[in-house]
């Protein structure tokens, strides 16, 4: 068994580990399907090749541009002008000989001369089969042909022939920057972030961002910390652990202490609807009206003294439950879009300190525990949105909250439920005296303050950015856990580092264009509306062939397809023997 044809891809996989290669490329074994990320539609590797289909079509003349491409129309536009002047080949699948010759996608039958077929065995037939093996030898009439099989493979987005001399390769990308900002309006990403944009420092303060660097590839680390948060950064990047010290990403150890983010510093909002009755209305009411249904008579209180009035009650005036109907609130749900839909408004998360405490209470005083044992407050739900959103707002409070999903059982059904767990941290999450005075204050004197590294992992290169905000210590908060992360030490400029994947275009098309003196290499990245040109002259662009040739041959030659157990390619195998993977590989880690 072998590998007989390589790619880009399948060279980067061989060179993580040749079992895995092995098994995806020789036995063509299938990965697992894996699940959606959470609100994602697609893959990236789906959402990748779908767009390039609908760019090829845009290009041809045959379908509308993609909206992921919006922000590179005028190059499209004129990509487009040049197709239809016949300068341009669009998905080019390009095939090479093992002597580095262009041969076709599949391999092809090639001429052979007199001395080839000498002393061999050949077959005579009357026309060329559509495919051979290697070492055929075939006789059509007088002239001999013999199989040349392909041996590298690559697939070309566009090649713009400029002039007989000098030509243009251009790959394009989806590239979804995706790295979570919270700002104070709402939520932004690392792609989309600009110059001027407000995000939230470590201290909670709104800060402005003053920089932005252009988009790199460089060897990137996965942080995962004791509350099972995580962060991506690349090698580049900065951290402030909690006793001030600035460090790189590089010089961090399992066992650091990073901050956790102080409460969000920002003005009051003009709320169509009380923070604590929404609170208890999302915990205890009824998603198509304005009934509530609680036993306390200290809510019904409350509810009153902001200003509400209660219809009859429905239940008698059982102590176990009271359902009122409060007046006025079905109006004011439907005016903020909840009617049938619960969930935290946007401006609620982002309102001032004292609405976002009044909305937390209302929640817990509805649904609300207190665990003496673990020394925590805990709600619990069904719904993940929820949960998720109760955690937001427990992080924009200086929390430190942790979200476990587990199977609850009830009524004869089991269901997927949701715990969100926290120790109160200069807080009392409650307002309704017989829970509030079970929280001691000591609960949140823990680590309640900071996150400690659990792992820090090398994972492949990532298209990544870095910003630069104007806050006093220079830090932001990142990832949807409110991470305080720190500007990047380096330089900003405008040039992205490239990839081995334009070394090897650039090659390959001096190869297959003789005459061609020039290639430029472009990479367009459609998210971040950003562009990276490399020039290459022919001098310059051979003197990669060694070095391809040595590390496809090794690909390509192997017969010992060794596993390489390591902590940072087998926690992404699909191979091994974890939940959801094939079990083909038993010695990772």
């Amino acid at each position: 068994m072998a590998i007989l044809t390589w790619s880009p891809s399948r060279l980067v996989d061989f060179e993580k580990c040749k079992f895995y290669a092995h098994l995806k490329h020789d036995r063509r074994i299938p990965e697992p399907d894996r699940p959606l990320p959470p609100g994602k539609t697609e893959h990236a590797n789906d959402r990748g090749s779908r767009i390039h289909n609908e760019l090829e079509l845009y290009v041809r003349g045959d379908g509308p541009m993609p909206p992921e491409a919006s922000k590179f129309e005028d190059h499209f536009v004129k990509m487009r002008d040049l197709y239809e002047a016949g300068v341009v080949s669009l998905e080019g699948e390009w095939g090479m000989d093992r002597q580095w010759n262009p041969c076709a996608w599949n391999g092809e039958w090639r001429e052979a001369d007199k001395v080839t077929h000498l002393g061999r065995e050949f077959i005579k037939v009357a026309k060329l089969p559509p495919r051979g093996a290697v070492g055929d030898l075939i006789k059509v009439g007088k002239d001999f042909y013999e199989w040349l099989p392909v041996w590298l493979r690559l697939k070309l987005d566009a090649l713009v022939h400029l002039s007989p001399t000098e030509a243009v390769v251009i790959d394009y990308k989806g590239l979804p920057l995706d790295t979570l900002l919270p700002t104070p309006s709402g939520w932004t990403t690392m792609g989309a972030v600009k110059v001027g944009d407000h995000l939230l420092d470590r201290n909670g303060m709104p800060c402005s961002v003053t920089g932005k660097s252009s988009v790199k590839a460089l060897p990137c680390y996965r942080i995962t910390f004791d509350d099972t948060s995580e962060a991506v950064c690349d090698e580049e990047h900065r951290w402030t652990t909690v006793d001030g010290e600035v460090r790189a990403v590089t010089d961090l150890c399992v066992g650091d202490l990073i901050p956790t983010a102080e409460p969000l510093q920002l003005p009051d909002r003009q709320l169509a609807l009380d923070p604590y009755v929404l609170g208890v209305w999302l915990a205890d009411g009824k998603h198509t009206s304005g009934e509530v249904c609680k036993p306390d008579d200290f809510i019904w209180g409350e509810i009153k003294r902001r200003g509400f009035e209660l219809s009859h009650d429905y239940n008698g005036g059982t102590a176990r439950c009271r359902t009122h109907t409060v007046k006025g609130l079905r109006t004011k749900l439907g005016e903020l879009g909840l009617l049938g839909d619960k969930q935290i408004p946007t401006d609620y998360l982002r309102a001032s300190y004292s609405q976002r405490l009044d909305l937390l209470r209302g929640i817990m005083d509805g649904d609300g525990s207190a665990n003496h044992k673990r020394k925590q407050a805990v709600i619990n739900t069904t719904r993940l949105d929820f949960a998720e959103q109760v955690k937001e707002l427990l992080l924009s409070l200086g929390q430190r909250p942790l979200l476990s999903p587990y199977m609850a059982h009830g009524f004869g059904k089991t269901v997927q439920a949701y715990a969100v767990s926290f120790r109160p941290r200069n807080l009392n999450p409650f307002l309704l005296p017989r829970k509030a005075n079970k929280v001691l204050p000591t609960w949140g004197a823990g680590e309640s303050w900071r996150r400690r590294i659990l792992r820090i992992e090398l994972i492949p290169a990532r298209q990544t950015q870095c910003i630069m905000v104007d806050s006093p210590d220079r830090t932001f908060l990142c990832t949807s856990s409110f991470i305080p992360t720190h500007n990047t030490g380096k330089k900003f400029g405008n040039e992205i580092k490239h990839g081995e994947q334009l070394q090897m275009y650039q090659l390959c098309t001096f190869l297959r264009y003789p005459k061609l003196e020039v290639v430029h290499t472009e990479l367009w990245y459609l998210d971040v509306d950003d562009l990276t040109h490399k020039m290459f002259t022919r001098d310059q662009g051979l003197r990669f062939k060694r070095s391809f040739d040595q590390r496809g041959s090794a690909v390509t030659d192997c017969t010992d397809f060794k596993p390489n157990p390591n902590r940072f390619s087998c926690q992404w195998c699909r191979y091994g023997t974890k939940e959801g993977s094939t079990g083909d590989c038993k010695v990772g880690v």
